[in-house]
């Protein structure tokens, strides 16, 4: 992987300078669980290749896809998500504060570009007593 510009907290977290809970690794991808969680259960996957100059956007904007479209020329396209019900484990209970076997809902999303190419994959386990799922398609 290319050195970036500036200092990136996701270059360094995957050359070791932290500690981090690793769910998936392969030779394009990190993934690691999110230290600082925007949903509860949120894993960060992070390309191994560097996005240049992504740190300038932080804190990075809820709409990541025209992010991609404006900065980087990566056209989302089409998304794949599965969801299914699994009951908490041990990783689950300390972080969402439930007892282990309670009830989750797994929500697993893939965001592929314009040539079929995986830009995103996000894996959530949520408290269905607390959250409702939505999706709105227009």
């Amino acid at each position: 992987m290319p050195a970036p510009s500036k200092p990136c907290i996701f270059c360094d977290l995957i050359n070791g300078a932290g500690e981090v809970s690793i769910c998936y690794e392969d030779s394009s991808a990190i993934a690691f669980m999110d230290i600082q969680p925007v949903n509860l259960g949120h894993v960060l996957v992070v390309p191994r290749e560097h996005f240049p100059d992504l740190d300038r956007h932080a804190p990075l904007p809820n709409t990541l896809y025209a992010l991609y479209q404006r900065e980087y020329g990566i056209n989302i396209v089409a998304t794949e998500e599965r969801l299914r019900a699994d009951l908490a484990r041990r990783e689950d209970t300390r972080r969402l504060r439930l007892p282990a076997g309670s009830p989750l809902l797994q929500v697993e999303r893939v965001a592929l570009s314009v040539n079929g190419k995986r830009v995103e994959w996000r894996l959530s386990r949520c408290d269905t007593s607390t959250l409702t799922y939505a999706v709105t398609l227009t």
